[in-house]
């Protein structure tokens, strides 16, 4: 139920009815990370006008009356380190709340949006950002900003059950869904002809190990917060814990972890099967093993799933505690999209990795993306994500653009990647004499 205040707003700034369609289409998902790798589409708009549910793609990825986009983050570890919420679209400011919604909410309580900000763009289109971490709106009522100008931080305050962003589009009153489908005739508004895909692929999310035992069974709370210290060394005939999420396993999945020794010969096998009768959007599984007491040097944990080996996770096994020691994260690359940048683009930066091994001790990776144009810093931000923004207007035509992006634990970082990007020049139409 949207609370009074926000109905009256919505009244407000709704506006006039307009004849031409003036929706501008979206270039990308406005929170920081890329969709489908480190954060996940887990709801679209419910097309249904009654009680049961219909998405875009006739997949059901909606719930009943969802007026929007959620994707979700990994875990509150991402949320704290931080991910910034951009301007889907140039746009002016008309309302925001912020500072007094509890931000790790898991029981779908709170106060509707949450803290929040809602945009206007041209006509009667509006976006509108819910569920942002308490304090970090950065924007106010009244000021214009531009596609890529970040608005805050997701996080999970409001009507929430995971850490997330609901992006909301509406035109003429009306909240819509930007991407066409099966279930959703007309034109996509994403500029991207793959809009924002459902990831339908099986495939092994976030790996972490840990010497600190995961619950079993796991509460919603232990999953999102993922307290556990992660470690990739451990000393001999100790017990090593990990944990894995996986995105659409198949019904009747069935797995083998096997524990290899540093000579390749296998330790230990474990064979389970999970049962599912039905395709499983998101699962963890969890495990342990205990080493054996007097073979040092480097292991390797295989997990496979249907005979297919997803997951080879290393980790050092040493006499004692004294050579355990934190190792720095490893080396990325970067990319800067669109290839083609011009003026009318806002210019993002892609960390290239792998989220099973981005850390040799298995650490929840922050970045420190700065961003240059010409010789100039223009933005520095640490992220929890995989992809940073910069505002449309922040380079001009000939322009260069750099993105410098370094990945750390918190305590080491790791080599630093470079993108470069080129603003096009714009052309100028030759007189042509008659």
């Amino acid at each position: 139920m949207r609370p009074l205040a926000w109905t009256i707003l919505y009244a407000l700034v709704a506006g006039p009815m307009f004849a031409e369609d003036e929706r501008a289409p979206y270039a990308f998902y406005p929170m920081s990370g890329i969709v489908g790798k480190d954060v996940f589409l887990t709801y679209a708009v419910d097309l249904d006008s009654t009680s049961g549910i219909r998405d875009f793609d006739c997949s059901q990825y909606t719930y009943n009356g969802h007026r929007g986009i959620d994707v979700t983050l990994e875990s509150f570890r991402q949320q704290d380190i931080g991910m910034p919420v951009f301007a889907a679209l140039d746009g002016t400011v008309v309302a925001t709340h912020d500072g007094d919604e509890f931000d790790r909410r898991l029981d779908g309580g709170g106060n509707s949006a949450g803290n929040a900000v809602v945009l206007r763009h041209k006509g009667t289109h509006m976006t509108r950002y819910f569920h942002l971490r308490n304090g970090s709106v950065a924007v106010v009522p009244g000021q214009f900003v531009t596609a890529g100008t970040q608005l805050g931080l997701a996080a999970s305050s409001g009507t929430s059950s995971w850490p997330h962003l609901h992006f909301q589009s509406e035109y003429e009153g009306a909240h819509y869904e930007p991407s066409a489908g099966p279930c959703r005739e007309g034109p996509s508004y994403w500029t991207n002809p793959n809009q924002v895909l459902l990831e339908r692929s099986f495939h092994a999310g976030e790996f972490g190990f840990s010497s600190e035992a995961y619950e079993v069974p796991a509460t919603r709370e232990s999953l999102a917060e993922d307290r556990q210290a992660r470690t990739g060394t451990y000393v001999h005939g100790s017990t090593i814990h990990y944990r894995l999420t996986m995105r659409n396993v198949p019904p009747q999945t069935s797995s083998q972890m096997r524990l290899r020794r540093p000579d390749g010969t296998i330790a230990v096998t474990r064979n389970q099967a999970y049962g599912n009768a039905a395709l499983l959007r998101l699962f963890m599984t969890r495990g342990s093993f205990d080493l054996e007491a007097d073979v040092l040097g480097l292991w390797r944990l295989e997990i496979a799933f249907n005979g297919a080996t997803m997951v080879t996770a290393p980790f050092l096994v040493v006499a004692s505690s004294s050579e355990i020691e934190n190792r720095a994260p490893h080396a990325i690359g970067a990319s800067i999209k669109p290839a083609n940048l011009t003026v009318n683009d806002v210019p993002r930066c892609e960390v290239e990795t792998s989220l099973l091994f981005e850390d040799p001790d298995y650490d929840v990776i922050r970045y420190r993306y700065e961003w240059f144009v010409g010789d100039r810093l223009v933005r520095d931000v640490t992220s929890g994500g995989l992809m940073d923004a910069l505002p449309r207007d922040a380079a001009r035509p000939g322009d260069r653009i750099t993105c410098r992006v370094t990945p750390s634990d918190g305590m080491l970082e790791g080599p630093t990647a470079t993108a470069e990007g080129k603003v096009a020049l714009l052309l100028r139409r030759r007189a042509v004499a008659h």
